[in-house]
């Protein structure tokens, strides 16, 4: 079995990039063997902190041999009298690359044509790898590329070596300079040189030089010696699937190993440890079985067990230098009630263009109260509402979150509940930056989602309002991430909230309190359009029908309405709904090209079919608005279906565009009717059944 090996040896990559380097390189090496037609078995991907690899198993070492036939020009021009090729044929060979002994003649539609049988050698592995490896390799793309050591070539981090072999055999290409053989390195401290004599060995000598290639035998080692060392003190770890990715890339050779921290740091608020312990240093918690923490903390180590007591001393004397200083700063934090803290909101900035914090805050406040008056929540709701909006930025100002500012919020929550705020004041402080990221739990509390809404949609709308639009994959201030959490807030508390409205609102508190100038159309359209891309990428990430979505986006309603009319719609508009869809499609082609002239009278009314169809259309349609209106979107369509019979009807035996204007203005207003009613559940036009 042929194994081809091809591993870009590199400085430490970040562990964010790993995953999508391995994405890139096996879509990229997977394209470039079909273009060449190449057999193969299995294709497999790895990442180390210091190396990308790619194995294919069973590959092919030469693309077959391909016999076509090409079409040239008629025999009867072909040759002269004596027949000599004439200069068409000559021509024709001479294109070809064949003689004479190559060609033939065959008929086609009743005449004979000249031939030419050409056989085309496959390309031989050697030649593919030579001819296509190195650009492979300089299109891989990363978020961030450096150059090096004056070469054209861009990467995440200076590429030190490459190996590309088949079975025992390198397969050379040109790299720019940088050697490309059967020589990698092992671990940056604990291995040395490894000459590969085949490819079914890498894997193992590399383990013998302490890297462990697979990510997955990685991370499930991590996992489970971790777990491991959690029991042996009667402990257990959280799923952190986040944490294990980046720790299991940047490793090479996990040792996962155990150390205790003083009783002390326990008596501060957990997350106030765990940030510390996860975000900066890469630490794993220890928790009981009552999901508190334990004194111990697990780091995982990029090498064996020699000297673990060294190592775990080295790591808990940075561990505890950072507690001191929490425990510094929280005691001082606490000294004084949070919402002391929002007199210096005024000296903090939110954005040079946006004004202060303290400026947020007085926005946050009046646009949760639109909401809150929207939504028509209760008094004591909305109380707590104004209080929370009040203290949602306090913690900004503290010094354990200007230290660790992954705590905005949290700190919030937990100095409002230590000030004798209400918890629901608390929780929504800490609930209102929900969704930090795709994945995260929603906001569970109503003033919490209110003012989560609130405060991404107050940064949506300024950052709009000045010019501050996503491009492309560019969004510096994570707009796109904060819209998709609004609207999946919305779709959670099932919120028939106008974006319309709140929008407007949002705008113009920015003029009323700073003054700020824009084109308010213009702004107000662009974040509108906004919104619906990420309903439109929303939806379609669902399996949502690309015209359903069409048809439903630009309809009447909340964005829980359109999102809910997609997945209803979806499930409802088979191949069997075609007569439904015809029918109403026609009215909609006949109305949109002729406008009624008049308003509807139903003394006009002359043929039996027309006075059928008034008589359904009277009857159906307060249903049809009354479980539109109830969000009941498949029952309004199923009692609009009611209406086939009496359409069709309709258009079989009454003439729509009569001679007579008045009769045909009319019958277009009673068609009119049934559009409109229609048109506030979906655009029919954009439907497509076959």
């Amino acid at each position: 079995m042929n194994k081809y090996l091809l591993e870009i040896g590199v400085e430490e990559l970040p562990s964010r990039f790993c995953a999508m380097a391995m994405n890139q390189l096996e879509q990229k090496a997977t394209k470039l063997l079909k273009d060449y037609e190449l057999d193969y078995g299995e294709l497999k991907v790895y990442a180390t902190p210091r190396r990308l690899s790619l194995i294919i198993e069973d590959i092919a070492t030469a693309q077959a041999d391909v016999d076509t036939e090409v079409k040239g020009p008629a025999l009867k021009i072909s040759f002269d009298e004596n027949h000599a090729p004439t200069k068409p044929l000559q021509g024709f060979m001479k294109s070809q690359n064949v003689t004479e002994s190559d060609i033939f003649t065959k008929e086609l539609k009743g005449t004979e044509y000249v031939y030419a049988r050409i056989h085309k050698k496959g390309a031989t592995l050697d030649t593919v790898i030579a001819e296509n490896m190195a650009e492979l390799i300089k299109s891989i793309n990363f978020p961030k590329n450096m150059r090096w050591g004056g070469k054209a070539i861009k990467f995440a981090r200076p590429i030190r070596w490459v190996v590309s072999m088949l079975n025992d055999k390198v397969l050379p290409f040109d790299f720019e300079g940088i050697s490309v053989g059967n020589v990698t390195y092992g671990h940056r401290f604990l291995g040395g040189r490894v000459d590969i004599d085949h490819v079914d060995n890498y894997e193992a000598l590399l383990e013998k030089n302490y890297v462990i290639l697979d990510q997955d035998k990685r991370r499930d080692s991590i996992k489970f010696d971790s777990l491991k060392l959690a029991k042996s003190v009667n402990g257990d770890i959280h799923d952190d699937d986040a944490l294990l990715e980046e720790l299991t890339y940047i490793v090479e050779y996990p040792t996962p190993l155990l150390g205790e921290i003083k009783e002390k740091y326990l008596n501060l608020p957990k997350e106030v440890i765990t940030t510390p312990m996860r975000d900066h240093l890469r630490y794993i918690p220890v928790y009981d079985v009552n999901d508190e923490l334990l004194p111990y903390f697990i780091t995982v180590r990029n090498g064996g067990k020699d000297h673990a007591d060294v190592v775990i001393a080295g790591n808990l004397k940075v561990l505890e230098a950072r507690l001191e200083d929490a425990v510094f700063f929280y005691d001082d934090d606490i000294s004084k009630p949070l919402e002391n803290y929002t007199e210096a909101l005024s000296g903090l900035m939110f954005h040079e263009k946006l004004g202060t914090m303290a400026d947020k805050t007085a926005r946050l406040e009046k646009l949760s109260i639109k909401i809150a008056e929207e939504l028509q929540l209760g008094d004591t709701t909305r109380e707590h509402l104004e209080r929370a909006a009040n203290l949602a930025k306090a913690d900004l100002t503290t010094k354990l979150v200007q230290e660790f500012t992954e705590l905005q919020g949290v700190m919030g929550a937990i100095y409002a509940e230590k000030s004798g705020e209400p918890s629901i004041v608390a929780q929504a402080i800490d609930e209102q930056y929900k969704p930090r990221f795709s994945g995260d739990a929603l906001p569970s509390s109503t003033v919490g989602s209110v003012l989560a809404i609130a405060d991404k949609l107050d940064s949506i709308t300024g950052m709009f309002a000045v010019g501050l639009i996503p491009t492309g994959s560019q969004d510096p201030f994570a707009l796109r991430r904060q819209a998709i959490g609004i609207i999946n807030i919305i779709m959670e508390k099932k919120w028939a909230l106008s974006m319309a409205e709140l929008i407007d609102t949002a705008l113009f508190i920015y003029t009323d309190s700073l003054g700020l100038v824009f084109d308010y159309d213009a702004v107000k359209t662009a974040i509108i359009d906004f919104f619906k891309g990420r309903m439109k990428t929303m939806m379609n990430d669902e399996g949502i029908r690309y015209d359903i979505i069409d048809a439903v986006m630009d309809t009447e309603g909340s964005i829980y309405d359109i999102i809910t009319k997609g997945r209803v719609f979806t499930d409802y508009f088979t191949d069997e709904r075609k007569t439904f869809v015809d029918s109403f499609t026609r009215i909609k082609n006949i109305t949109t090209k002729n406008m009624a002239a008049a308003t509807f009278d139903d003394a006009l009314l002359k043929e039996p079919e027309e006075k059928a169809l008034y008589e359904a259309v009277t009857e159906v349609l307060p249903e049809v608005d009354d479980a539109t209106e109830g969000k009941n979107f498949a029952d309004a369509l199923d009692k609009l279906s009611r209406l086939e019979g009496p359409i069709t009807d309709f258009f079989d035996h009454v003439l729509v565009l009569d001679k007579d204007e008045v009769l045909k203005n009319n019958r277009l207003a009673l068609l009119e009717s049934l559009d409109r009613t229609v048109s506030k559940l979906l655009d029919i036009g954009k439907l497509v059944i076959s």
